[in-house]
């Protein structure tokens, strides 16, 4: 067989463009007419834009050619200078088969790119923007998200760029009813992180995952306060929910109300535990059914404990939580992740040098 009459066999096509790397698949698409297609398909699929200039040329790329922009699946776009922000607008009008999006802004007030009818249907979101009515719109147009991470930035950090010019919508055009506040329950959202004030939008969706980051600004405990009752909501779903930045004089009535409204947690964190009386926190973990996980921060210990006090720590928790199966252990950025043996009636440590957390077993 010829190489060209190769060329054109569907399977051989195939094979070439999947074995090729990834940095050969742009001459691939001026090879033959028979591989543009296949490498085309593979070269746009995933799009990770961190160089605002490729970013730029890339977005203007798909703006003008509908036919590459069928091919998007996944794509990111980092932060950079105005011109991008006005392309990547022009480029989400006409992403048809778009189902992963991360716009990773560093709190810039982009929201105004944001379709307000968006051509795709998102199954996992990234925003890293101010949280806006805008954006609030376009999530509520994306009934098939099942992720979705919003990162804001502080309030003192806030900046003005990347304004939208004359033919771009401005940033206050959403509809009335879609301020910041009102209710948005997606059907098949299951993981969300985001600031608790956000969080209450969501809380009648089927959420399994919840992580929560402190409010930008945010007073103290109180956004927490008044979301942790409303997830009373999502308790036929919620099965993991991990708090951040929750202060050490709270954290006990931070639980507490958790165990009132969550009770069917298998997992919980990231909880600061005191070095003082722990009877107030003992007392409270009695209260969840299915708790499994429980993951600690003890920042305020001087000095840090060792793992034998770590033991003695966990082995008293376990006393009050009878279910409890893996301790994290949060001590001088290093994380310490005890799992109890059943079979052995003890428990063993693994060391974590991730300075962040994830989800973990649920």
């Amino acid at each position: 067989m010829s190489s060209s009459l190769a060329l054109s066999d569907p399977t051989v096509i195939s094979l070439v463009v999947e074995h090729a790397r990834w940095l050969d698949l742009a001459s691939l698409c001026l090879t033959s007419k028979f591989l543009s297609a296949s490498a085309a398909r593979r070269l746009y699929n995933s799009l990770i834009l961190s160089d605002p200039v490729i970013a730029l040329h890339a977005c203007e790329t798909l703006a003008s050619s509908p036919r590459l922009a069928a091919h998007v699946r996944t794509l990111l776009v980092g932060p950079g200078p105005p011109p991008l922000w006005h392309a990547f607008q022009r480029a989400l009008e006409v992403l048809p088969n778009l189902g992963v999006l991360s716009v990773e802004a560093r709190g810039l007030p982009v929201s105004w790119v944001l379709p307000r009818a968006p051509p795709f249907r998102l199954r996992d979101l990234r925003l890293s923007i101010p949280w806006d009515a805008k954006a609030a719109a376009f999530v509520r147009a994306q009934p098939t998200l099942r992720a979705l991470r919003v990162h804001e930035p502080p309030a003192d950090n806030a900046i003005s760029l990347a304004a939208p010019g004359p033919n771009a919508p401005p940033p206050n055009d959403a509809p009335a009813d879609a301020d910041t506040d009102s209710e948005i329950k997606l059907p098949f959202l299951a993981s969300l992180e985001c600031s608790p004030r956000i969080a209450c939008a969501f809380v009648r969706s089927p959420l399994t995952h919840l992580q929560i980051f402190g409010d930008p600004g945010g007073p103290g405990a109180s956004h927490l306060l008044r979301l942790i009752p409303r997830l009373a909501h999502a308790r036929a779903t919620l099965r993991s929910l991990t708090l951040y930045d929750v202060p050490e004089a709270s954290s006990v009535s931070v639980t507490a109300l958790t165990a009132q409204y969550c009770p069917q947690l298998q997992r919980l964190g990231v909880l600061p535990l005191p070095p003082g009386s722990r009877a107030d926190m003992h007392a409270v973990l009695m209260r969840f059914d299915a708790l499994a996980v429980l993951e600690l921060e003890l920042g305020a210990w001087s000095p840090p404990p060792p793992t034998s006090l770590q033991r003695a720590l966990v082995a008293e928790l376990h006393i009050f939580g009878s279910g409890l199966r893996a301790v994290s252990m949060w001590v001088s950025a290093r994380r310490f992740v005890w799992r109890y043996d059943a079979e052995a009636g003890s428990w063993a440590v693994q060391v974590d040098q991730r300075e962040t957390g994830g989800w973990g077993p649920a």
